[in-house]
Formats: structure tokens, sequence, C-alpha cells
């Protein structure tokens, strides 16, 4: 039997390497759906040779049936044995008739007793070339339906391992597309210049700003300033570097001691003038925004 050019697969070849990148699993899909293809054909393939295969079967079987009983049960061997008897047969009579010795009616008896024989071994031959010819097409046909089997499991098989390699490759995309997510949230990460505590974020997950946008402010709490107003009269003993003792009045009042920061030389319309002290608040028990009271030292005499 011809396999007219199938190219059935081992069920026992090796399976694929696991894929290491969304790319990697693709081209894994991509190799087991050309090969399900290829599968898919030879399943056809040998689908039709099958059913041909058991046309033959049907057209060997009818032939077989045709035979009469008889010859069927009679071997090409038996019926040429019984030919060449009654060739024998049929040339003795005709010798003996020639020399007087039998009647012209023995010599026909002989003549059909031959055509018989003649009939039977044709029959014979007929009847041994038809049984051959269904015994090839019944084996014709085992034979693929073994081949077809073989064939329907591997594409089975191979079909599961094309929708476990698809499997594989959405979930290789899906880490892909997580790592280049997180590859963006790294690039868009803002790191504060200075150390400092928020006071004000202006932005959230997912918004767009446009350049130059304010997204946050950052205080420096372990140094806190508070403004005053000193009339002109003490601005003279007051000087940038100066001492002060600032008080905080809060439930648990609290005493720094501070420095001038700055010196606002020009009064305001009320004749004062603004002093800018600065203070440590390095345990961050201090809060901006709470009232304070601000004292100058006086210089010793």
């Amino acid at each position: 039997m011809s396999d007219q050019g199938l190219s059935i697969f081992d069920n026992n070849e090796p399976e694929e390497d696991e894929p290491r990148t969304a790319e990697d699993a693709a081209t894994q899909v991509r190799m087991l759906e050309l090969g399900l293809n290829t599968l898919d054909r030879d399943v056809s393939q040998l689908s039709v040779q099958f059913i041909r295969a058991s046309a033959n079967v049907d057209v060997a079987s009818r032939a077989a049936s045709s035979i009469p009983t008889p010859q069927t049960r009679d071997s090409v061997a038996r019926a040429q044995a019984g030919y060449d008897r009654a060739t024998l047969q049929l040339e003795r009579v005709r010798k003996l008739f020639a020399s007087g010795v039998v009647a012209r009616q023995e010599v026909e008896d002989a003549e059909i007793a031959h055509a018989l024989a003649v009939e039977d071994l044709q029959q014979a031959k007929r009847s041994q070339e038809v049984l051959g010819d269904l015994s090839a097409a019944e084996s014709s046909r085992a034979e693929l339906r073994t081949e077809l089997a073989r064939a329907e499991a591997r594409s089975e098989k191979l079909a599961r391992e094309v929708a476990l390699a698809a499997a594989r490759s959405r979930h290789q995309q899906a880490l892909a597309a997580l790592e280049a997510l997180q590859e963006r949230i790294t690039a868009t990460r803002i790191d504060a210049p200075v150390a400092g505590t928020l006071t004000d974020l202006r932005v959230g997950p997912g918004d767009v700003v446009a350049a130059g946008s304010v997204l946050a402010r950052l205080v420096d709490l372990t140094r806190l300033v508070v403004a005053v107003q000193v009339p002109s009269s003490e601005m003279p003993r007051l000087h940038i570097g100066s001492p002060a003792q600032v008080v905080i009045s809060s439930a648990s009042e609290a005493a720094r001691a501070g420095t001038i920061r700055s010196l606002e030389p020009t009064p305001a319309p009320n004749g004062m003038h603004r002093v800018v002290v600065e203070f440590e608040n390095r345990d961050d028990q201090l809060l901006a925004g709470q009232p304070a009271e601000v004292s100058f030292p006086s210089k010793p005499s």
C-alpha cells in the first residue's frame, strides 16, 4: 500500500522547550499550528484512502459472492487435476474410437466432461483471483484504519499542544505588557530634590499634567520661621543673626532659641517693621501655623 506522501508524526517526539519571551511563545504557536495543519491534511488524505479501500472491499465482496458455491470450495489445484484427467480420458477415447473399439457416444461424453473440466478450472482460477483481491482489499483497509487512528490521535494531541502554547503565548504577552508598564512607571517616577515633608499633593495616578506644573509642595520642618511686627524704636538694637526667644502657645508650651534671619528696614503704614526669626524643630513636635510669641533679649550693660 502506498502512503502517497503522507507525513504521520511520531507520538514519542520530545516536547518543545518552555518559551522564555512573548515572541518565543508566539513562534511556538505558529510552528505547532503549521504542524497541525499538515497533520489535518494527512488525516483528510487517509480518510479518503480509507473510504476508497472500503469501496474496494465492497466490490471484491460482491465479486466473491457471485462465484458459485462448488467452485468456491474447489481449489485451483483440484480443478487442474480434474482438467488433466478429462484431457487424458478424451485423448484415450478418441484413439479407441479411431480403432473402432468404442462408440461415438463415448467420445461425445468424454468431450462434454472435458468441457466441464475446462470451465471448472477457469472458474477456480477466477475464484482464486477474486478472493485474493478481497483479501488484499481487506488488508489495505485494515492498515489504513490503523494509520488513520494514529493520525487522528496525534492530531488531537497536537491540537491540545496548540491550545496550551496559545495560553503560554497570552501569558508571556501579559508578562511583557506588565514589564513594559512597570518600566513606564519607573521612568515617570519623580524624586524630590531635597528631603522634607509633603504638605500639598496636586496630582494623582493617571493624571496628565503640563510641563512646568506644580505637582506637590515640600517643606523642611526641621527649621521653622516666625514673623513678628516690631516698632521702630526697637529696630536699632536688632541685627541679622541676633538671638531671639520663641515660645509656642500650644497644648504644652514649648520654647525655642532662635536667631533673626531678616529685618524689614522700611516700616509699614502702621509704623511697624517685619522681623523674621528662625528656630530649630529637630524633634518635629511643632507644626507650621501655630501661634508664637517672640522676645529679643536685651544686651548686657
